[in-house]
């Protein structure tokens, strides 16, 4: 029986996936709106079709199963790509039979309005926060500057997103998330002071595992506009480990939506209190140059194989992944991150890391 692994996106980003793939023998199915898409000349089968509509990829896979005369057999869906992908994961996989995640709990993820309002209902700790429609003109009753104001869905990572001091920055703030949202809300929130986190990892069995912990680097404009500058790992604080508590989170997290197989990143807010905030949660294996030149030198695994292995439900999560002090820094830009010169360093401690990151 020949094992199917269906990768959601075909461009230069997923290349490393289906190499990786293809090199642990799968047929690897790539799926791609874009007929030019670099990743279909790695694939054994393409399907011209977008990432964003379940139904055709499904009738399609059905079609080829069929001509396979029962040879071969769908076994996990890889994605790369935020945004309604997520939810096309989910729709595939249950109609394969694949175990991951609820296609009510993938919307509800995907969309931090819903996921804001799930957060409120089972007790997960967040930012307080007032959703707004485009059409609402009202003024938020979130009244005490700083305020986050962010689009509820955007296909973008900190596309959209403002920190807002006063009145007069409010309504530009507005629109700059309204121009990013494909939903048609914006998230009004109150502004947290502390350190940002990325929790990296995947559920099997229900389970969350995780890969490391990452140091975000943010910054933000004289307008108020937030951007990434990057990412280091994780070092351990001398009087608060927040790896354990972010792992008791997470796995909280994963058993209310149930998810059952899946990438599992989460981004956290840790205030001066040592108080944990969920931000946001991506149900995909990530980009930002994480995968082709980070994970490289800071992690002890080859990060692609795993993801393609925990997507198909067929390893075993490492006992032990070292992490070495290490960090991708981005330069500005307007383009997107992924298509952004950056420079990776690598250090023999944190602190080291710490003074070439400067």
């Amino acid at each position: 029986m020949n094992n199917i692994l269906v990768c959601l996106g075909a461009g230069k980003s997923q290349i490393p996936v289906i190499r990786a793939a293809k090199h642990l023998d799968y047929i690897v199915v790539a799926v791609d709106r874009d007929n030019t898409a670099p990743g279909f000349g790695f694939a054994d089968v393409v399907f011209n079709l977008s990432t964003h509509e379940p139904d055709p990829i499904i009738n399609a896979l059905d079609g080829y199963l069929k001509k396979s005369k029962n040879t071969s057999h769908v076994t996990g869906i890889i994605n790369r790509s935020s945004g309604p992908p997520v939810v096309t994961a989910a729709k595939v996989a249950k109609y394969f039979n694949i175990p991951a995640i609820p296609t009510h709990s993938a919307e509800t993820i995907l969309n931090k309005d819903l996921l804001r309002q799930a957060c409120a209902k089972f007790g997960i700790p967040s930012p307080k926060f007032h959703i707004l429609n485009f059409k609402d003109k009202s003024k938020t009753p979130l009244i005490n500057y700083p305020l986050v104001i962010k689009p509820a869905l955007s296909l973008v990572g900190k596309s959209g997103v403002s920190i807002v001091n006063n009145d007069s920055q409010y309504t530009e703030a507005i629109s700059y998330a309204a121009n990013a949202s494909i939903n048609g809300k914006i998230l009004v929130e109150e502004f947290i002071s502390g350190s940002d986190y990325s929790f990296v990892g995947f559920v099997e069995d229900g389970f969350v595992q995780r890969v490391c912990l990452l140091e975000e680097i943010n910054g933000v404009d004289e307008t108020g506009k937030v951007y990434g500058r990057g990412f280091k790992t994780y070092s351990p604080l001398a009087d608060y480990d927040i790896q354990l508590e972010l792992d008791k989170l997470s796995q909280k997290i994963s058993s209310i939506f149930n998810i059952k197989r899946s990438p599992f990143m989460a981004s956290y807010r840790l205030d001066s209190f040592d108080n944990i905030y969920l931000i946001e949660i991506h149900l995909d294996i990530g980009g930002d140059a994480l995968i082709e030149s980070f994970f490289p030198i800071a992690l002890s695994i080859n990060f692609p194989e795993l993801a393609v292995k925990m997507a198909a439900g067929n390893t075993s999560f490492p006992e032990s992944i070292d992490v070495k002090p290490s960090a991708v820094i981005f330069n500005r830009g307007k383009e997107l991150i992924s298509d952004r010169k950056f420079e990776t360093f690598r250090a023999d401690s944190q602190e080291e890391l710490d003074i070439l990151i400067r």
